[in-house]
C-alpha cells in the first residue's frame, strides 16, 4: 500500500519514468491533485500521466451513459441508485452512490496544465473531442 501523493522515502528523480494512466483524478480533492502532479514531477526524469477530461460527454471511470457527470452531484447519485449506468450496474444505497461519487474528480484543462506547468500538455481525441489529457516532460 502506498500514497502517491506522499513518495517522500524516494529522492528526487529517483525514477527514470514515472507513467500514471487514470489515477490523478482518483486521488481526491485539488490539493491532493496537485500533491500527486509533485511527487510525480519531483520523484521521475521523465513522466507520462494521462486522465479523462471533464468536458469530453462521457466519464469512463463510472458511466455506462453520456453526460451525466455535468449533472449536480445529488442528481448523479439518484441517478446511481436507481438505474444501472455504471459499470458496475445500480448502486444499492444512496449513500453508496455519494461514495463512488466521491471518488472520481475528473479535471479540466486549465488545472491540468496548472499541475503540470513543465509538461507539454497532448490532448487524445476521438471523433474531433478531447476524450483525455497527456501531461509529458520529455527532458
Amino acid at each position: 500500500m502506498g500514497d502517491a501523493c506522499d513518495l517522500s522515502s524516494f529522492a528526487d528523480r529517483s525514477f527514470d519514468l514515472v507513467h500514471s494512466n487514470s489515477v490523478i483524478e482518483h486521488v481526491g480533492n485539488w490539493s491532493r491533485m496537485k500533491a500527486f502532479a509533485n511527487e510525480a514531477r519531483r520523484v521521475g526524469r521523465y513522466y507520462y500521466v494521462q486522465t479523462p477530461y471533464f468536458w469530453f460527454p462521457i466519464d469512463p471511470t463510472n458511466y455506462r451513459s453520456p453526460l451525466i457527470h455535468w449533472l449536480p452531484r445529488p442528481w448523479q447519485a439518484r441517478l446511481l441508485n436507481t438505474f444501472p449506468l455504471t459499470h458496475v450496474g445500480r448502486i444499492e444505497t444512496l449513500d453508496s452512490a455519494f461514495e463512488v461519487l466521491d471518488s472520481t474528480q475528473l479535471i479540466d484543462a486549465r488545472q491540468f496544465a496548472i499541475a503540470f506547468p513543465d509538461a507539454q500538455i497532448v490532448r487524445e481525441r476521438v471523433l474531433g473531442l478531447t476524450k483525455s489529457l497527456i501531461a509529458i516532460r520529455r527532458d
